[in-house]
């Protein structure tokens, strides 16, 4: 799978989920419930290919209504400074095949084909090595 705009491909492995082969090979995915499927802060847009992606079950559908309605996911209400949102009007060729529109939950969501998704702020992250003396 490709993550846009920075262009990272993905390889997702049977029964793994887009965030946990993202943090498997070394990304960032933004995320405040650490995969729990709660905050929806993970949420990416699907670009193309969403025929290519494993339907969403209750817990996610749940989770992403408030999103589609205009209002605040359940984990970020009351949160200060946490504007509601919608989902984006520029999607390519993602024809809204669960009920959920192009957004799905890294944390839930399964890839089974080739999917472009969007979704700022995922990055390599950067390792450190230390001496063996544990300077830098």
């Amino acid at each position: 799978m490709r993550v846009e705009p920075l262009g990272a491909e993905l390889t997702v492995e049977p029964g793994e989920t887009v965030i946990e082969a993202a943090w498997r090979l070394g990304y960032h995915w933004p995320t405040t419930c650490h995969g729990q499927g709660t905050c929806t802060v993970c949420r990416l847009e699907v670009v193309r290919g969403a025929e290519h992606l494993v339907p969403p079950d209750d817990a996610e559908c749940g989770a992403l209504e408030p999103l589609l309605s205009g209002g605040l996911p359940r984990g970020l209400q009351g949160v200060a400074g946490i504007e509601g949102a919608a989902a984006p009007a520029d999607v390519v060729d993602a024809p809204d095949l669960t009920g959920v529109g192009n957004l799905r939950l890294a944390c839930r969501v399964r890839v089974t084909g080739d999917v472009v998704v969007r979704r700022r702020g995922v990055h390599r992250v950067q390792t450190v090595t230390l001496s063996d003396d544990g300077l830098l």
